[in-house]
């Protein structure tokens, strides 16, 4: 799944519906999805947590990017 976040201006990959990616289980990636939906069709904004240090803007795009720590609603 690839979000466009303003962070970064980019699409970054966070999980998979089909596979584990980088240590996130299906379900969680599926769990992740459903509440997106959710904070996109009540107009919210969604937080994305990282481990390590630096901001959004370094964040690699695509599938280079870390798998997230946590992911939650403004």
């Amino acid at each position: 799944m690839n979000i466009l976040h303003t962070g970064r201006n980019h699409f970054t990959y966070i999980c998979s519906l089909k596979e584990e990616w980088k240590g996130v289980s299906i379900t969680t990636c599926a769990m992740w999805t459903s509440m997106l939906q959710n904070i996109q069709t009540n107009q919210n904004k969604a937080i994305f947590h990282y481990d390590g240090t630096g901001p959004c803007s370094t964040l690699p795009t695509y599938g280079g990017a870390p798998a997230p720590v946590y992911i939650g609603t403004v």
